[in-house]
């Protein structure tokens, strides 16, 4: 007796394979292995991603899709179909590559992400009656897309297919309706194209630049941690550091609440943050971010599975009860290879001795770990600069776990909290230094109002939190992003150079470290700290991407750059940058026809964008930089004005 429970569901279903396949590879097997190759990086994944889709099954010609809606299936395949056949202009019939597209909505089950039943096999039954280039659609399907989605469809009646029991009515879009252009993109929502913005004033025109780019430095530093909002990663991660911090790499996993009382998650989330922070500063660890091991919270704990995902010899695991006065620390390091715990202990103090405690764990990690660690040299790992008492330590944590949400509100409310902390702590420096980023952060939401006013005081924190402790690295990472605001590159620089400096272990640090260097044209630089950036927090998102493909495009390896770039879109497809970057690259390289499939798709999500105002190539300092730029622009055929 079989007694699992099936997945079954109503859904939407896609099914499409290239036509003449076994021809294709028999008369020209690399390239055409290669050319769908392209454009599964370059058009296919990315457009079901941008309309929320998902792969279920994929054989060398074929692929099988689900999406939540019809209207977001056919959308993209109108897109993709239109793409590639621009891409096969100029091409001889024979070497032309066109795809068969049915779909269905129908009952489907889900076993181990593949589907599978009826619904499945009308929609292979429709790809294959397709001709190729056009998208078959059932009678089901119409019904809810005709009225919901600008396009012309053609009616064939009902058509007997292989081995289903009865005729199925059948609805096209033909080829020639495609090619003429209904391809609207997934922020269309059944609109005409949007209005062209207006221009922007020379006066802002400085100020936008460097938003744009920071923007971008925004989805680095964003909320989490010390400023870290990521997504986890699907790619296979570059190795940590090598050498002695290799045999010394450690992950701290977060520590479990025993309150009882899942409001006090903030108070264990911080101090699990802070014990990273404080580790993160110790030369001679290799220590993984915040942002990565939280990824991890609140499921069953493999330390050897997490550990070998990580590619760390030791885990730090513990809990925290958090009553009345009082708190209580249980942790216990382990051995990743062996399972043997090397050290463990409980703490039970007063919160006005939290500090202390702190202090307490970090040193016997140091002392278990056999690190060889000079206070003086310049880590400060015992929680300098944490002057506060119980009362503005728990303000403090309280502005963090707002500040993660990440919105106006939320930053207003954080900036709260963190007013409140220095009014009780007139000298706990990381208060300051949060503080000062919640005005970087402003940026994001307040360009045209208050813009001058948020540096100041982002610049006004930052100097204060460095005044009550210089060696604190979100102290210099707050005074980079804000000169970075300012385009004072080279203060900018040694800002980040100073955070990394005090706080060996910071991949946040890094991260802005490299975007600075890249600004700089620093290519080879900036390379080696994203790199670094990325070994720290593995599962880092698309703006370390991003940051990787400019270091690369600044150094003039563009195929290499828009291999980064295409991953980027892959990840985040609304990421602007990411886009104007690819079609530039391809433009250098001389592919021709795939910069301007990636030129189509940047104007389709900015239709205003040109040469001569966009705010991307003005980030960079190098003339000849911002030269390239341009000229890839222009080869791909993005307009001047």
């Amino acid at each position: 007796m079989n007694d699992r429970v099936e997945n079954r569901r109503l859904t939407t279903i896609v099914a499409a394979d290239i036509a003449e396949f076994s021809r294709l590879i028999s008369e020209a097997e690399e390239d055409t292995l290669n050319r769908i190759a392209r454009m599964r990086s370059n058009i296919i994944d990315p457009e079901i991603t941008a309309h929320q889709g998902r792969i279920a099954n994929t054989a060398g010609d074929s692929l099988l899709l689900e999406f939540p809606s019809v209207v977001n299936a056919l959308r993209c395949m109108i897109r993709i179909q239109a793409r590639i056949e621009k891409g096969n202009a100029g091409l001889a019939s024979t070497r032309r590559i066109l795809f068969r597209v049915g779909v269905n909505v129908g009952d489907v089950i889900e076993r181990g992400g593949d589907l599978f039943g009826d619904g499945v096999n009308v929609a292979a039954r429709l790809e294959q009656y397709a001709k190729p280039g056009s998208i078959a659609l059932s009678a089901n399907a119409y019904e809810q897309a005709r009225a919901r989605l600008e396009a012309t469809f053609t009616d064939h009646g009902l058509v007997s297919m292989k081995n289903m029991p009865e005729p199925v009515h059948v609805y096209a879009i033909e080829p020639g309706a495609i090619a003429g252009g209904k391809a609207p993109g997934p922020e269309a929502a059944g609109k005409g194209r949007p209005t062209p913005a207006r221009r922007p004033s020379a006066r802002n025109l400085r100020r936008a630049a460097l938003a744009a780019g920071f923007i971008a430095l925004i989805a680095v530093i964003g909320a989490g941690g010390y400023w870290g909002l990521f997504l986890r990663s699907h790619q296979a991660s570059p190795p940590p550091a090598s050498g002695e911090s290799a045999k010394r790499s450690i992950a701290v996993l977060p520590f479990t609440n025993m309150s009882g009382d899942a409001k006090q998650d903030y108070f264990s989330d911080g101090m699990t943050e802070d014990l990273i922070t404080d580790l993160s500063r110790v030369p001679g660890l290799f220590v993984i971010a915040r942002n990565t091991v939280f990824t991890y919270k609140g499921k069953a704990v493999n330390v050897a599975r997490i550990a070998e995902e990580l590619k760390v010899n030791y885990v730090l695991e513990g809990s925290v009860r958090k009553a009345d006065n009082r708190v209580r620390i249980s942790a216990q390091l382990i051995n990743a290879a062996t399972g043997a715990h090397v050290w463990a202990d409980r703490f039970d103090r007063k919160l006005g001795d939290i500090f202390a405690l702190q202090d307490d764990v970090t040193n016997k990690i140091i002392t278990a770990l056999a690190v060889k660690f000079d206070q003086k040299a310049g880590a400060g790992a015992n929680n300098s600069g944490q002057e506060a008492s119980p009362e503005g330590y728990d303000l403090y944590l309280r502005g963090v776990e707002a500040l993660r949400q990440f919105t106006p509100a939320s930053i207003a409310k954080a900036r709260t909290y963190f007013l409140k902390s220095i009014a009780q702590d007139p000298k706990f420096a990381r208060a300051y230094a949060t503080m000062a980023f919640t005005y970087t952060a402003s940026g994001i939401f307040f360009l045209e109002s208050g813009f001058e006013n948020n540096i100041l005081q982002a610049l006004h924190y930052g100097r204060r939190a460095l005044e009550i402790d210089q060696s604190l690295p979100q102290g210099h990472f707050a005074l980079s992003v804000s000169y970075l605001r300012q385009g004072r590159f080279r203060e900018a620089l040694k800002s980040a150079e100073n955070a990394v400096k005090y706080a060996p272990n910071y991949a946040d640090g890094f991260a802005v470290l490299a975007a600075v260097q890249a600004y700089l044209g620093q290519g080879r630089e900036a390379e080696a700290s994203i790199h670094r950036a990325m070994a720290l927090n593995p599962y880092y998102s698309s703006a370390y991407i991003d940051i990787l493909g400019r270091a690369l495009f600044v150094m003039k390896h563009y195929r290499a750059a828009a291999e980064q770039f295409r991953h980027c879109i892959v990840r985040n497809h609304t990421m602007l940058s990411c886009h104007a970057f690819l079609v530039a690259a391809h433009g250098l390289t001389g592919e021709l026809g795939e910069a301007q499939w990636g030129a189509e798709e940047l104007l389709n999500l900015k239709p205003d964008f040109s040469i001569a105002h966009n705010n991307i190539s003005r980030q960079f300092k190098d003339e000849d930089i911002r030269t390239a730029f341009n000229d890839g622009l222009r080869k791909a055929g993005i307009p001047e004005n």
